[in-house]
């Protein structure tokens, strides 16, 4: 049986070592990005709350307003603006100062995905007005008829 020499056995402890720093940061990165997913979750369940209280507050105003034409795209929108609202709320929870652009991203993101839908609620409020003063109209003439 051959021994080892000092050499040999620096080179196995430091192979060694190196493999337990790879284990432990790849134990650290999962740690991390499972940190992330359940803040990105948290994120996302504030997200839906939000916008839960934006459609059920329009609904109330105007039961006649709907964000799709079936209940799948009107899903779409729901989905898309809670992520919209869990990407800024995430960007907050970051540690590291972001550039200029980066900065504001998310909310000029949110602000035209919300604008959009502002503009979308308008014009259905304006169609919906205009098909009441069609049938308001056709309902004056039908009674003057009558007479």
């Amino acid at each position: 049986m051959k021994s080892k020499s000092l050499e040999d056995i620096d080179n196995e402890l430091e192979a060694e070592q190196k493999e337990s720093e790879s284990v432990q940061g790849e134990i650290i990165t999962k740690q991390q990005t499972e940190e992330d997913d359940k803040k990105y979750k948290e994120a996302l369940t504030q997200g839906y709350n939000l916008m839960g209280m934006f459609c059920g507050g329009i609904e109330k105003l105007w039961p006649y307003v709907g964000f799709g034409k079936d209940e799948k795209e009107a899903q779409l929108f729901f989905d898309t603006g809670a992520i919209k609202i869990a990407d800024v709320l995430k960007k907050y929870d970051t540690p590291d100062a972001p550039e200029w652009y980066k900065r504001w991203k998310e909310e000029i993101a949110a602000a035209r995905f919300f604008g959009m839908a502002g503009v979308s609620v308008y014009i259905q409020v304006q169609e919906h007005k205009k098909a009441l003063e069609k049938e308001e109209k056709k309902n004056k003439g039908d009674n003057e008829n009558e007479k």
